[in-house]
């Protein structure tokens, strides 16, 4: 499984620097300069930018649009009381654009962030960070559908990689933890077919699970750190069994069984003693 954890990884990764630019759109945006004492258009040169639009007692209310030679390229839309305020459309000199609700100059509401590299979000914002319900699409084809929290996966979602390997259940801080089904259709992975349904902590598989392939392979018991730890049954695709205490992914102490139920061997501290 440790296959799927860095390809999750990698994807990841890029979520959380796409995340990132949201907050880095609204640190460039600045207040702007009293002028007029009443609702009108105008245009401003101010630091640097430039203002267009509707005033009202001296400050940016209403529709209007603002340009900066760095950072933000434009902003398209409404204003309140000097700030970015109701719906409006945010460029990016890199070609990135927010198009949705915002509150007091932040990313607030129902919204769609699309990158320049053809990554894109629609959903929930707050604050300026994916909060709610929302689905991020990677140009990859990789895809996440569901909760979010603080520009994270939290919350109940499903991950698609680019490959087709799902990750359906329970998130935290953008990592699987609670329950989940991972499923690895065929030539998606070397570990071949494959499907985990259970317990999950911090991004590995941690408590009860069971980890089973097309073959008829399967182990069914206790996870530690992303592999089988504690009381546990390991069943070939023949039948046979390993029933017992796992260490670290391997048997350490119990009993191999042949296709017809009869013991064949013993584990004592993962040394195999077979039955004569």
């Amino acid at each position: 499984m440790r296959a799927i954890r860095v390809l999750m990884a990698i994807d990841r990764g890029r979520l959380i620097q796409s995340s990132r630019l949201i907050g880095l759109c609204f640190v460039l945006m600045v207040c702007l300069s009293p002028f007029g004492s009443h609702a009108n258009e105008v245009t401003i040169d101010y630091k640097g930018g430039t203002y267009t639009g509707e005033v009202s007692n001296g400050i940016p209310h209403g529709q209007g649009t603002f340009t900066l030679p760095f950072g933000i390229k434009k902003y398209v839309g409404q204003f309140k009381d000097g700030l970015p305020n109701g719906r409006g459309t945010f460029t990016l000199h890199d070609g990135s654009t927010y198009v949705g609700d915002v509150k007091d100059d932040g990313f607030h509401g129902q919204g769609i962030l699309t990158l320049s590299n053809g990554d894109k979000y629609v959903g929930e914002f707050e604050d300026g960070e994916f909060y709610g319900q929302g689905t991020y699409r990677f140009l990859t084809g990789a895809n996440y559908v569901g909760e979010w929290k603080g520009g994270e996966h939290d919350g109940q979602g499903t991950f698609t990689a680019a490959n087709g390997i799902t990750f359906v259940g329970e998130w935290k801080e953008g990592k699987l933890h609670g329950h989940a089904t991972v499923t690895i259709p065929e030539g998606a992975d070397p570990i071949g077919e494959s499907e985990y349904v259970g317990e999950w902590k911090e991004g590995q598989e941690h408590g009860l699970g069971s980890l089973s392939w097309s073959d008829g392979k399967k182990y069914v018991g206790e996870w530690k750190d992303g592999m089988p730890n504690g009381e546990g049954t390991w069943t070939n695709a023949d039948g046979s069994k390993i029933v017992g205490v796992w260490k670290d992914g391997k048997p350490w102490d119990g009993v191999t069984f042949g296709i017809l139920g009869n013991v064949t061997g013993i584990f004592v501290e993962s040394v195999l003693k077979e039955e004569k």
